[in-house]
């Protein structure tokens, strides 16, 4: 059976390492057609990254653009959207990576630092919403796991948590992948079934 056509917008998919996350993200993004732009987030600095990245490079049909965008990939989505049939993002937990781990934002107070990471996240959240083209952003889930043991990890925690709650907000679909099986979330919401509005906590 093939997939159902995905129309332009944000598509959010999130869940925790190596549970096919980011299997499941190709599928969706091949069936947008095969012209697909890959932006990838990654940066190369030790084997064990290499070796993640060519399993990636390998998966992938030789017909998809790949782009490396540590940074600012937030700014190619708007003018790659008008080229492609799709665009995927791979991914948000690295994206939030070097923005903390950036030359420019070393130093900076906590709150001054989240407000700085937030603010990108939001821009590249208005950027896939608003593309001419299905826009897939691949996340982590860090939040499940046992406590950090140092401040700037549990910071990176909670952005992530955050990014993640404002993804699958603004997103049309959102998936959690667990033991490789891709969950629909939106048809999980008990809010969005019983007419509650989703009020901003965080």
């Amino acid at each position: 059976m093939s997939q159902p056509a995905m129309s332009a917008g944000l598509y959010f998919v999130a869940g925790g390492a190596r549970s096919g996350k980011s299997a499941f993200a190709e599928d969706l993004a091949m069936s947008c057609g095969p012209n697909v732009a890959y932006l990838a987030t990654g940066q190369v600095w030790d084997e064990e990254m290499a070796d993640r990245v060519a399993l990636h490079q390998k998966r992938r049909p030789a017909s998809w653009s790949t782009t490396e965008v540590p940074l600012g990939g937030e700014g190619q989505i708007l003018p790659l959207s008008r080229t492609v049939d799709g665009i995927l993002f791979d991914c948000l937990t690295l994206f939030i990576t070097n923005i903390m781990l950036a030359p420019d934002y070393q130093g900076l107070e906590k709150l001054v630092l989240r407000q700085l990471v937030l603010e990108r996240v939001d821009d590249l959240i208005r950027a896939a919403v608003s593309a001419a083209c299905p826009v897939i952003v691949v996340s982590n889930e860090t939040g499940q796991g046992i406590v950090p043991d140092n401040a700037l990890s549990r910071e990176f925690r909670d952005l992530v948590g955050i990014a993640n709650s404002r993804m699958a907000a603004a997103a049309q679909d959102a998936w959690f992948v667990m033991c490789g099986i891709p969950v629909a979330l939106k048809e999980l919401d008990w809010r969005q079934k019983n007419g509650w509005k989703a009020e901003d906590r965080q």
